[in-house]
């Protein structure tokens, strides 16, 4: 159960997590705290009339943030982005927005998706495992590799639904693992430049004026950090 709650679940847990408030005023959806079906669910009930989303969140379960960015694609809603849209935040949330304002001392982290090497090398092991089964051919250890079912159903399915997600919105399915292909899991997590969003795809994005820089990351981290000893790295890319 535990390796399946790593599949569904996409925070960034070396930050606070925060149990997710939301509130409805006028035309816009405020919502702060992590992403779950309950709570999105709920949030998008209350907002019937809404145009514009501004959010704040560590990220949190997968299927709730393409839930959210579905309806925020499909609503065509403007979105603005205060201290922190990380993981499935990142990863579906804010590009399924029209408009997408970062403002002035928030931050747009990514770590990971549904096509992170650990999982479709679990997804390949486990088909190559079964075809061995199939064929009468089994290796020591495809037995123990069959028994994670659950998982690799999973796997398959989140990025099944990362991939409808984004070829509907038009993005490249690789913005989540942007990171990962360019220096391999050792880089824990990352933020983008405005030439590397748009390069995925990300359009219509205004961003504060010295967002891609390692100064602007470096105070994001000291405001939430003050002790050097406990501060997290974030990379960016450009």
């Amino acid at each position: 159960m535990k390796k399946q709650l790593l599949v569904y679940s996409l925070f960034f847990a070396v930050f606070n997590t925060t149990a997710a408030q939301y509130r409805v005023e006028n035309t816009t959806l405020y919502f702060a705290g992590e992403l779950n079906i309950s709570d999105v669910r709920a949030a998008i009930e209350s907002a019937l009339s809404v145009r514009r989303l501004v959010i704040s969140s560590p990220g949190g379960d997968v299927l709730a943030g393409i839930l959210f960015a579905n309806w925020v694609h499909q609503r065509k809603l403007d979105i603005e982005v205060k201290e922190i849209c990380a993981s499935s935040c990142a990863n579906y949330v804010l590009p399924a927005g029209q408009q997408k304002l970062i403002t002035d001392g928030a931050l747009l982290i990514w770590h990971g998706g549904a096509y992170q090497t650990n999982f479709v090398d679990f997804v390949k092991s486990f088909e190559q495992a079964l075809w061995r089964k199939e064929t009468e051919q089994p290796w020591p250890g495809d037995a123990r590799i069959l028994q994670a079912a659950g998982l690799y159903q999973s796997a398959k399915f989140l990025q099944a639904m990362e991939d409808a997600f984004y070829e509907r919105i038009g993005v490249n399915r690789e913005l989540p693992i942007a990171g990962l292909s360019v220096v391999g899991l050792s880089i824990g997590a990352w933020t983008l430049s405005y030439s590397a969003m748009a390069s995925y795809g990300i359009e219509n994005l205004t961003l504060p004026t010295n967002y891609g820089t390692k100064a602007y990351i470096d105070h994001w981290l000291a405001a939430r950090y003050p002790d050097p000893a406990n501060r997290k790295n974030v990379t960016l890319l450009m």
